[in-house]
């Protein structure tokens, strides 16, 4: 408990206030030299995510292999830090049939050193979310010719437009 004491000449005023760090959300009440009073403390409010840049795709040569590298940014708007996990999917047809598109799968392959696909963000930060996604993987076969992705978190999805791959 905090104690101050102040002495005041008659018709003298002085504002007094103390500091009050509280555990946990709730009302709390005060008593000060007989008056009373109350307030209240609220959590702060969750971590807000979005989507900052679109989900996006290049090819990369790593380590003597070809790499489709999928990335997405993704902003805190929030007023504290939270966590946030993206996962990204792949799906694949041939340029002659594009409506023998394959299910949605978990994009394969990748070299986890280089991914980020789980993060801690901070409010105002932005992330860049990476996903490796090995060319041999799904593109042994020839008739393997078009690709699109799509990235899925609790903020939503987004999904890419269909492009050619080239090794």
């Amino acid at each position: 408990m905090a104690e101050r004491t102040i002495e005041l000449a008659p018709g003298e005023s002085s504002l007094v206030s103390f500091e009050a760090v509280p555990a946990e959300a709730r009302s709390y009440q005060v008593l000060v030299n007989g008056l009373e009073g109350s307030f209240s403390a609220v959590a702060p409010a969750p971590a807000k995510f979005v989507y900052a840049t679109g989900l996006t795709h290049r090819s990369e040569i790593i380590k003597s292999r070809t790499y489709f590298i999928l990335e997405v940014n993704v902003q805190n708007i929030g007023s504290i830090g939270g966590e946030i996990s993206l996962e990204f999917y792949c799906q694949y047809a041939s340029f002659y049939r594009p409506s023998d598109w394959s299910a949605w799968e978990v994009c394969r392959g990748g070299l986890s050193q280089y991914e980020v696909l789980r993060a801690y963000i901070n409010p105002g930060e932005i992330v860049t979310f990476r996903k490796l996604v090995d060319f041999y993987a799904y593109f042994e076969r020839a008739d393997h010719t078009i690709m699109r992705a799509k990235v899925v978190s609790e903020i939503g999805e987004i999904v890419t437009y269909a492009w050619m791959v080239r090794e």
